[in-house]
């Protein structure tokens, strides 16, 4: 359920055309609600302990719950997925994080908990940089859609301790040691993007965000500051990888020092403050839409891009560098945005 992307991107594109607004017809709506709770009926296998777990493919092959793609799902299809549901399977999620808050990147149906990207025998180095956001934004789309604090209350200590697991430099930006890559983003996860991100962190400034809501909500107002005051170092220092000469922010401050058309768009879709960037980052994805869209997939970088010339692939990569433009496996577009498009 990739739907933030599509959506943010058809906001902007819609946005630059005179920022009117576009009615979708109801036949339209109604198939878009038709297909999407067909695919995730397809998703859905049942774990060990009989929780419903929702793979990430609509077809249950992947025998694992993913939390990226599960946050998806819950945060764009809420009520197409049964409450209980939901409930069960972010705590299948949540009760496998490791002593020292590492939230796991999947759990399988056998309950063995997998914390880094890539096979269980040959995993893509440390974990991604982006879980303990997307589980608290799991916890957070629960409480929003159900009123249950409760919930929050009962996993708030556990998502702290998610968020401090979290790898952050000095300036408050989920950061990468180039000494020592890893996947970053989930959906980049073999892409080596070193030092300060932009996608990672405009998840953990979200993540923040929800945070200080909840910790509001039931009268914590020191860890509210705390997590407040997190949002606002990053919203302070996000500046660093902006390219002021393409008007858009750049994937990474080291390895990968690219224009990300995903995390620009995503800046815009939940509302960072972008102040005058907010205008050219829309122009740019305006009057570039042809570099970037292919047959309504979308890349993760403008073409024409290198793809692997100055590319940085964590090792358990075995990607052949000569694909085709259409190659959906390791290729540049695809409706499964593989990682290797990023650099």
């Amino acid at each position: 359920m990739r739907f933030p992307y599509i959506f943010a991107l058809a906001i902007l594109f819609f946005a630059s055309c005179g920022r009117e607004k576009v009615n979708v017809p109801d036949n339209m709506h109604q198939w878009l609600i038709n297909e999407a709770r067909r695919q995730l009926e397809g998703c859905a296998i049942t774990a060990h302990d009989g929780t419903v777990l929702y793979t990430p493919d609509g077809q249950g092959h992947y025998a694992a719950l993913w939390t990226r793609d599960f946050a998806y799902m819950v945060e764009n299809a809420f009520d197409l997925l049964p409450r209980e549901n939901i409930r069960k399977a972010i705590l299948y999620l949540l009760n496998s994080r490791r002593e020292d808050g590492c939230i796991p990147d999947r759990v399988q149906a056998d309950g063995l908990a997998v914390y880094s990207a890539g096979p269980v025998n040959h995993p893509l180095g440390d974990p991604p940089t982006d879980n303990s956001q997307f589980m608290v934004k799991l916890v957070a789309d629960y409480v929003a859609h159900t009123g249950d604090l409760d919930f929050f209350r009962n996993a708030a200590d556990k998502l702290v301790i998610a968020m401090n697991f979290t790898p952050r430099s000095p300036n408050g930006l989920v950061y990468i040691d180039p000494a020592a890559p890893h996947s970053p983003y989930g959906f980049t996860d073999t892409i080596a993007k070193t030092g300060e991100l932009l996608f990672s962190s405009l998840l953990y400034w979200e993540a923040c965000q929800r945070l200080v809501v909840l910790f509001n909500q039931v009268k914590e107002p020191k860890l509210a500051e705390e997590f407040d005051q997190r949002s606002q170092m990053i919203e302070s220092h996000l500046e660093k990888l902006w390219d002021d000469q393409a008007g858009m922010f750049l994937a990474a401050t080291q390895d990968c020092r690219q224009i990300d058309i995903w995390g620009n768009a995503y800046a815009i879709y939940i509302g960072f403050p972008l102040e005058e960037k907010r205008e050219r980052i829309i122009e740019y994805l305006a009057a570039h839409f042809d570099k970037y869209v292919y047959q309504g997939q979308i890349r993760h970088l403008p073409a024409p891009t290198a793809i692997l010339s100055n590319a940085r692939l964590i090792e358990a990569c075995r990607c052949n560098s000569a694909f085709s433009a259409k190659d959906t496996n390791c290729g540049r577009i695809s409706s499964k945005p593989i990682a290797v498009k990023m650099c």
